[in-house]
């Protein structure tokens, strides 16, 4: 009878809600968000027949699941301390469109078509030795680790139809992202999982590969080869232990050889040569001391239409250049990030006679003149782009017009460079952007201790990283920090995640703490105001992008790894530094549930009622 549902729907909820996992006191009931999201999110898939978790709904519309690569396997990695067998249907749902090649397409299911030609970070190997240390069953490493064996391999076997390697196109032993579609700049860096971050604006394609060795995909590699080996350990696989720790250790020796940037003291992507850095022949921004808006403004007059003959004008004001890698702020206008015809004008007034080389660095289309003859014709170019015009000869003191149109495409960018001459000022064959994934090679167990020092003084500079809300994934001092945008500036749960593993492994009881409590507060201040689980979060503390995406609940697992978590070798850490008084209960470890307590600088595990670990114990595996 219909009246008699809502009774028994209840009594099963509260059944449920006395049992499920939880936590409890000043972090808040931080782990509810974890599993609430993956619950929100589990929707049937009508290919396979399954309800999984979906990386959110936002962007099912009504056409079926969607799974991204290092999404879904956090998503079975989180839905773990509820859920086994979900957390399973999430994997086996991942690797159901896994290609013959070991390819595991970074998006699948039934929203799109699959993504054959790119992946996505390698995260498998270690969120299966995660899950399998809360519930040791050798039967899943047994299900998953040929697929993972697979993928691992594919990075660097080669391609039937040239004989390079799928992702190592300069043949030096490091990995770079790509496309199996030649020349697909963007399918490139879509597969980075960092869809418009500033570190691959100046990165060219060639052929298959962005011609940059990636310091992420480099040290994900390297620890996914760390943790196969414990998983081939694990089922026996003797010889496969031994060659991925070996591949582990001969990784993190090219990283320190080629990626380690001394002058900046941190790892950082490497250009194939110097050639192969888009900006290789571009100048510096022309400063707004040169610049005069034609009524007599230091700066440039911009304006902006809504359409491309310049006649429906949105707004004007005057700008200190034209210098934008994420595109102007039109947020306050009817465009706001809509499409848009711009055009800035100044009067230049050089302090040298000599002539000069006008670069454009864009994406979409962009034309210059200069004393209104067009010098630079990229109108129809589309894409990301630099062109550089013919040598203009300037005089001393004697102010010329320079006029720059442009259009954005699927992203914008335009900035206009110049230099003296035909030889442009030498760069770096290092990129000149630092990132969350810099600090990825500590995950790896790459740098030295000494290298890791360096690391983290970066890392704790409130002008780079730190801060009260962290971290950026650009630093704070980037051109690119201000934008904002997506990867642009914005705060990620993956990458704090990540640096996090890394911190385990190099930082004190001090930093980690501190690191744990500003993705908590971070997270839960938009939580308690909302109920949100964002996909990622601006610099002032509030939630940005897609407001219920399952990823979002990385911050709380931050906070309770950090309170007592399993070691990659087994040890339990139990750690009642933090000041904070908190409560866990029902957390799976080795296969039990345990509950767990920090209070007064104390802290114990009990099972049963029983205590089986509390801090003025040895730190080491107590459980059975």
């Amino acid at each position: 009878n219909l009246n008699e549902v809502e009774p028994i729907l209840k009594k099963t909820f509260d059944a449920y809600d006395e049992t499920r996992v939880r936590a409890f006191g000043d972090w808040g009931k931080f782990i509810d968000p974890m599993i609430d999201q993956m619950g929100h999110c589990r929707l049937y898939d009508f290919q396979t027949h399954w309800v999984a978790p979906a990386v959110c709904r936002f962007w099912r519309s009504d056409d079926g699941v969607m799974y991204f690569v290092w999404d879904s396997f956090f998503n079975a990695q989180i839905y773990c301390l509820e859920d086994l067998e979900q957390a399973k249907i999430q994997l086996r749902a991942l690797f159901l469109q896994q290609q013959e090649n070991g390819l595991l397409p970074l998006y699948s299911g039934a929203r799109w078509d699959v993504s054959w030609d790119r992946s996505q970070p390698p995260v498998g190997a270690m969120c299966l030795w995660k899950i399998y240390q809360r519930w040791p069953d050798k039967e899943l490493l047994a299900e998953f680790y040929p697929n993972l064996k697979r993928w691992h391999d594919w990075w660097f076997a080669k391609r039937p139809s040239n004989g390079l390697p799928y992702r190592d196109g300069n043949r030096n032993g490091l990995l770079e992202w790509g496309s199996e579609i030649e020349g697909q700049w963007q399918h490139a860096v879509w597969e980075s999982g960092l869809d418009d971050s500033p570190m691959y604006d100046e990165a060219v394609m060639k052929g298959n590969y962005l011609a940059l060795d990636d310091v992420g995909l480099n040290s994900l590699y390297s620890n996914d080869a760390k943790f196969l080996a414990m998983i081939a350990d694990e089922l026996g696989k003797k010889d496969d232990a031994a060659m991925y720790r070996k591949e582990n250790k001969e990784m993190n020796q090219r990283m320190n050889t080629l990626l380690w940037n001394k002058d900046k003291g941190i790892y950082c992507n490497r250009y194939w040569s110097l050639e192969d850095r888009l900006d290789y022949n571009t100048g510096h921004v022309i400063p707004d001391t040169l610049l005069r808006t034609p009524n007599d403004q230091a700066g440039v007059k911009a304006e902006y239409f809504n359409d491309g003959e310049y006649t429906d004008l949105v707004v004007t004001r005057n700008e200190k250049n034209i210098d934008y890698h994420c595109g102007p702020d039109l947020s306050d206008t009817s465009i706001g990030r809509g499409k848009y015809w711009g055009r800035w004008t100044a009067n230049l007034t050089p302090e040298k006679s000599g002539d000069y080389t006008f670069t454009i660095a864009s994406n979409g289309a962009s034309r210059l003149y200069i004393d209104g003859e067009m010098v630079l014709d990229a109108w129809n170019k589309g894409g990301h782009f630099i062109e550089s015009s013919s040598p203009v000869s300037l005089k001393t003191g004697k102010a010329v017009e320079v006029k720059l149109e442009h259009t954005r495409d699927w992203r914008d960018q335009v900035k206009l460079t110049w230099f003296e001459g035909d030889k442009p000022p030498t760069k770096s064959i290092f990129s000149d952007t630092l990132s969350p994934m810099c600090f990825y090679p500590m995950i790896a167990g790459a740098p030295s201790d000494a290298q890791a020092k360096k690391m983290m003084d970066i890392l704790t500079d409130p002008d780079k990283f730190w801060g009260q809300w962290m971290m950026p994934t650009v630093p704070r001092d980037d051109p690119a920090f201000p934008d904002e945008h997506y990867w642009r500036g914005k705060i990620w749960p993956p990458s704090n995640y990540l640096v996090y593993q890394g911190l385990k492994e190099y930082a004190d009881d001090d930093i980690r703490g501190k690191f744990a409590r500003k993705s908590i507060t971070l997270f839960m201040r938009n939580y308690e105001k909302n109920w949100s689980c964002h996909e990622n979060f601006t610099n002032d503390g509030n939630g940005s992008s897609v407001p219920y995406y399952t990823w979002g609940a990385l911050m709380p697992l931050i906070g309770l790894e950090e309170l007592c978590d399993v070691e990659p070798d087994g040890t339990i850490r139990l750690n009642a530094t933090l000041s904070e008084d908190i409560k866990m209960r029902g957390v799976p470890i080795n296969g039990k549930r345990y509950d767990i307590e920090i209070k007064d600088g104390k802290g114990r595990i009990t099972l049963d009622g029983k205590i089986v670990m509390q801090t003025e114990t040895v730190k080491k595996n107590m459980l059975n």
